[in-house]
């Protein structure tokens, strides 16, 4: 080899000696990028596949995790080689992203030793020499993330329900966290929060619950937060009321729980208005009170008794085929006494203690047990009977009995009572709460015995009374019969007559009847009068007497004064008189008749009027009967009004009430001889007084105007001429 060779072919060897030692450097520095890369995948849970340009695994790195195959398996083979068909379309979507230099990733699901697990791949490219040379698979087990995700969405979907039952039942959600030293601040309000407080939804999220609470409450209110937010025991229902935007005070009810909300503390309120359930107790509170009060001062005896334990026995006897309860008892004496030891008298009034001439309660238990004890005797007979007729009832069903009773009081005494046994509602079928009431009619028992004594003398002179009224009538007759005879101009008339007559036959019935009913009070206060030695009393029942004998005279006497004027024999005697002195005279009638009725009466007098000439007698009968009229037929608490003035040419007496009113077709009957107008208004009569007052008024040459509407009172209105002439005479003098 000649020299040019040799030194060629040592340059060629130190070349490659130094290319070999700088591989040799390379390897080094490699290896030491190995060993970080290493211990980087160890402190790794993630998987790590490497794969070439034709995507097939060339590396690995496997944590100490059950994988789906050996990962030995998967070195020189393709990913659809070993991995599941249906992830197939997952990978090669992902890999052609990587081959335009993309990151793909996407999720899948593998079956494991029997169990599911969830994977996340995340695949980068790799590129060598600015070629696509593979890529980088990196997967990491989500399965727990999934799980709680999975628990999550299911927490977030309980939470949505009971905010939306909140909702449904009437109830406001809030969630409230201490934020930046802000104790309970809204982070969440559902949509019934604004609508109870008044304030928008932005507006609340800005603010503490406790700025809407209360002053008298916003202690205790913070108070229970601070417990409940660290995690103790307090009772869950609270009221308390909150000031509303419009600064009106509303009570509400709330109930709350802490939980984590997004890793906070969080205290879950659920809230309902009470507003209207406050109102109710409020009313039932009243309602109460009321009840007691008029349970404590009820003029009657009233007791509250416990009948459960006899209706038990009800039910035992029922169970064992008892249908005749009032057979059973009458062959079964002790069952009696039995029902009437168990029922518990609950409550009392003072009355109760009254009645039974008893002191207190034990004197009652007491006498109780003396009636037990004593059940055979006579002297409790007619008690025992009561007692037994009162529980046939009960066992039978009755929940409402009236009867007569006979009670022996603590003292021994007999007294006879109205008993009125009512079933509570709502207790009929336990008998828990039987309501009694107790009415003394002792004494009205023997007044009532004392007035038989005297019913016949009474109606022997009823007898008299209505002889000398068929006498009164038959000599009316006569002359109208008379009268007919002895004027031609009245033949023409006969069946008007005639009609006449037979109303005049009712009359005369009716009014036989009217005298019985004004006597009624006279025989009654003339029997108590014989009984009674009090002044007080004789006073009353004489003023009593005095009052119902005028009224019949006062009757028969409008009929004859009625009969005279159909037939024209009623005569006026005229004087001069001041219209507002008559006035005030039955003013002082009509005030003392209202206060009687439970009325009211309005007056409104003309300060001028114009001198009368007429029957003063006759015309004070006029205004008093449409008065009386107007007082008949205006209910209790109604109104009567009498007005009077005058014109230039006439004289008004206006009589106005608020009583039912008439139709248009009784307003054309009123002022016939004895029309009724009881049908339409709430008092019959024998219809005398309009006719008369109509008779009377026709008289004077005046008349009565009537203005009516069904449902909404009358208006009857006197009108008198009045004498210009000689008014103006009298004021010249």
């Amino acid at each position: 080899m000649d020299k040019v060779s040799l030194k060629s072919s040592k340059k060629e060897f130190i070349k490659e000696l130094a290319f070999l030692r700088q591989r040799v450097v390379e390897l080094e520095e490699l290896n030491k990028h190995n060993g970080r890369l290493n211990d980087i995948f160890s402190s790794l849970k993630d998987l790590i596949f490497v794969l070439d340009k034709d995507g097939v695994f060339t590396e690995f790195y496997v944590p100490n995790e059950e994988l789906y195959i050996p990962p030995g398996k998967f070195i020189g083979k393709k990913h659809s080689d070993v991995m599941p068909p249906h992830l197939n379309g997952l990978f090669n979507k992902a890999f052609e992203k990587n081959k335009d230099g993309k990151v793909g990733e996407y999720n899948y699901a593998l079956e494991i030793a029997g169990k599911k697990q969830w994977y996340h791949a995340k695949q980068s490219p790799l590129f060598a020499g600015g070629q696509f040379s593979g890529a980088v698979a990196v997967i990491r087990n989500i399965t727990q993330q999934k799980q709680l995700n999975r628990k999550l969405e299911e927490t977030e979907d309980r939470y949505h329900t009971l905010i939306e039952l909140g909702a449904k039942i009437g109830e406001a959600v809030i969630m409230l966290q201490d934020i930046d030293g802000k104790e309970g601040a809204h982070i969440y309000v559902s949509d019934l929060w604004p609508q109870i407080t008044g304030y928008s939804r932005e507006e609340l999220l800005n603010m503490s619950f406790f700025d809407l609470v209360s002053s008298e409450d916003k202690r205790l209110s913070v108070k229970r937060h601070r417990q409940k937010m660290a995690g103790k025991a307090i009772p869950d229902l609270f009221e308390l009321s909150i000031i509303r935007k419009d600064r009106e005070e509303l009570p509400i009810e709330i109930t709350s729980a802490a939980t984590i909300y997004k890793g906070e503390p969080t205290n879950v309120v659920y809230i309902r208005d009470i507003t209207e359930r406050k109102k109710t107790e409020k009313a039932l509170e009243e309602s109460e009170q009321r009840y007691h009060t008029l349970f404590e001062n009820a003029p009657v005896a009233i007791s509250e008794t416990d009948f459960s334990g006899a209706k038990d026995i009800f039910n035992d006897l029922k169970k064992q085929g008892v249908k005749d309860f009032k057979a059973y008892f009458e062959n079964n004496p002790d069952k009696i006494y039995e029902c009437y030891k168990l029922p518990q008298t609950t409550y009392f009034n003072p009355k109760y203690l009254e009645i039974n001439e008893a002191k207190n309660v034990d004197e009652l238990k007491h006498w109780k047990q003396k009636t037990l004890k004593n059940r055979n005797s006579n002297t409790y007979y007619e008690f025992w009977q009561t007692c037994k007729r009162s529980i046939i009832d009960l066992a039978e069903g009755r929940t409402r009995l009236l009867r007569e009773a006979r009670i022996v009081t603590v003292k021994g005494n007999i007294r006879t009572t109205l008993e009125h046994i009512i079933v509570a509602p709502g207790h009929e079928d336990t008998l828990s709460r039987v309501i009694i009431y107790y009415y003394d009619i002792t004494e009205l028992k023997e007044k009532t015995e004392e007035l038989i004594k005297y019913q016949e003398q009474l109606e022997k002179l009823v007898q008299k009374r209505t002889s000398l009224l068929e006498l009164a009538n038959r000599e009316l007759f006569e002359e109208i019969e008379q009268r007919k005879l002895t004027e031609e101009q009245l033949i023409s008339s006969q069946n008007t007559i005639r009609e006449q007559l037979q109303q005049r036959i009712y009359f005369t019935r009716a009014l036989v009847h009217e005298l019985k009913t004004f006597l009624t009070p006279l025989i009654t206060a003339s029997e108590i009068l014989e009984q009674e030695t009090s002044g007080g009393k004789l006073e009353d029942i004489s003023s009593t007497i005095r009052s119902a004998t005028d009224s019949l005279f006062h009757r028969v006497d409008e009929m004859l004064d009625l009969a005279k004027g159909e037939v024209g024999r009623l005569e006026l005697h005229r004087t001069f008189i001041e219209p507002k002195e008559l006035i005030m005279k039955i003013v002082l009638y009509a005030q003392a008749t209202v206060k009687k009725n439970m009325q009211t009466f309005q007056q409104d007098i003309s300060y001028k009027l114009p001198r009368l000439w007429v029957d003063e007698e006759r015309i004070t009968q006029i205004i008093l009967n449409l008065l009386n009229n107007a007082f008949a037929y205006t209910p209790v608490n109604g109104t009567i009004k009498l007005r009077a003035f005058a014109n230039g040419e006439s004289f008004f007496i206006e009589v106005s009430d608020n009583g039912p009113g008439l139709t248009p077709e009784t307003v054309s009957k009123i002022f016939r001889s004895h029309h009724k107008i009881g049908d339409e208004r709430r008092v019959s009569s024998l219809g005398i007084g309009l006719p008369l007052a109509k008779i009377l008024a026709e008289l004077h040459k005046g008349h009565i105007n009537v203005e009516s509407q069904k449902g909404k009172g009358s208006i009857f209105t006197l009108v008198l001429p009045v004498d210009n002439q000689l008014n103006n005479k009298d004021n010249g003098k």
